[in-house]
């Protein structure tokens, strides 16, 4: 075991034999540095140098949407959808990146001038090795558009070359690399102007879209205001300002109709059992006290008063036949008197609901109208104070220097 862990002489490193064998080898290691020193300084020499510049900004990152309403007004601002808030303004990388961006950025660079962007050749011959290829397999060179071809490579540079970093707090970075560090700097403040102009017309073309449609809804609004009016007022003229006071009185009225109805038809049915014993001429005390336990309405003050008897309760006498006869047809005349009169006074009742149901309609479509009236006149006011003050809180940390 002891001696598993010794280790084996042969593992050893001599170095008196590494330097011999260096020193034998010398003009092999020495011709491989100077090849190395050598191509090293040609390509350190000749190589493209390249130079980045960054210029770096912050965005103003929200937009108001309004001032704030405060109560009734601001709750139903913001169920209607007019309330504040905050809507991001910074522009995507895809956009700055885009052919519309670079087009709008060569009227100030002119892209098309320079030589590192635009490294199209219209004159340019292939190889001999590819044109023969080409010749072989007979392909054909199709016809381009020279422009397009033009910035296409345009583009494809621009991409390489333009770098956009967006942080969490708003802070935006351009980096421009370029064969010219005068140049990068100058695309990389160019590039940041942009996306800082853009920017601040979108924001502000959103802002005035945002108080043009308000002003529209404003409009439309207040003539809904002045149609509910004008049919409240139709309304008031052609019916009654008080709809709901017409429909209660004939309410009223139609319950005492219907009372005085019960009451007299209790009378007439009273009478006409009377009427039916006076002529079977079963007028015994034993009838008398079975017509009271039917009509108990008999030994009220008002039965016999219409049948003109005596009004003592415990006096009853048989009244004569022809006078209960007559009693009985004005009963039945009364009755329907009233039965007509309640039809009449239902009918009444009937229209004055319609009329309310109308009223309240209408007044409730007023309300509404008149609320959102108040809620846009609101929001117009705010809206148009802010399209007077728009500030600027867009902030440039660094613009780009030759590197």
């Amino acid at each position: 075991m002891q001696d598993s862990l010794n280790l084996n002489p042969d593992d050893e490193i001599n170095l008196r034999e590494l330097f011999i064998t260096l020193w034998a080898y010398k003009l092999f290691v020495a011709s491989t540095c100077a090849l190395g020193i050598v191509f090293g300084g040609f390509y350190a020499l000749n190589a493209t140098k390249e130079f980045s510049s960054a210029a770096i900004f912050k965005l103003d990152q929200a937009k108001s949407g309004g001032i704030s309403l405060g109560g009734q007004l601001g709750a139903l601002a913001n169920i209607a959808g007019f309330g504040g808030g905050s809507v991001a303004t910074i522009l995507a990388t895809d956009m700055v990146k885009g052919r519309i961006f670079i087009e709008k950025l060569d009227t100030r660079l002119n892209f098309q001038t320079d030589p590192y962007f635009n490294t199209h050749n219209p004159n340019s011959v292939d190889p001999i090795w590819k044109s023969f290829i080409k010749s072989v397999i007979g392909w054909q060179k199709s016809s381009t558009d020279v422009q397009e071809a033009i910035w296409q490579g345009i583009a494809k540079t621009y991409s390489k070359n333009i770098a956009l970093d967006e942080k969490k707090d708003g802070t935006v970075k351009v980096v421009v690399t370029h064969v010219n560090a005068l140049r990068a700097a100058e695309i990389a403040n160019a590039v940041m102007d942009e996306i800082i102009f853009i920017t601040k017309n979108k924001k502000n073309r959103e802002q005035d879209q945002q108080l043009s449609y308000l002003s529209n809804t404003l409009a439309k609004a207040l003539s809904d205001l002045e149609v509910s009016q004008s049919h409240l007022k139709t309304f008031a003229l052609e019916n009654s300002a008080l709809p709901l006071e017409s429909f209660a009185a004939g309410s009223l009225q139609l319950d005492a109709l219907r009372e005085q109805l019960s009451r007299t038809s209790e009378l007439h049915d009273a009478v006409a059992e009377l009427s039916s014993m006076l002529q079977k001429k079963t007028t015994e005390q034993q009838n008398y006290l079975l017509l009271r336990q039917k009509f108990p309405i008999v030994d009220q003050v008002e039965f016999r008063r219409v049948l003109g008897q005596n009004e003592i309760i415990s006096s009853w006498s048989w009244p004569d036949t022809n006078a209960v006869a007559a009693v009985f047809d004005t009963l039945s005349e009364r009755k329907n008197r009233l039965q007509s009169q309640i039809n009449a006074s239902q009918i009444d009742a009937e229209r004055s609901g319609r009329a309310l149901a109308t009223y309240a309609k209408l007044e409730r479509e007023a309300k509404v109208a008149e609320a959102t009236y108040t809620v846009l006149i609101e929001q117009v006011k705010a809206q148009s104070m802010i399209a007077g003050y728009r500030p600027d809180k867009t902030e440039v940390y660094e613009y780009a220097s030759p590197s």
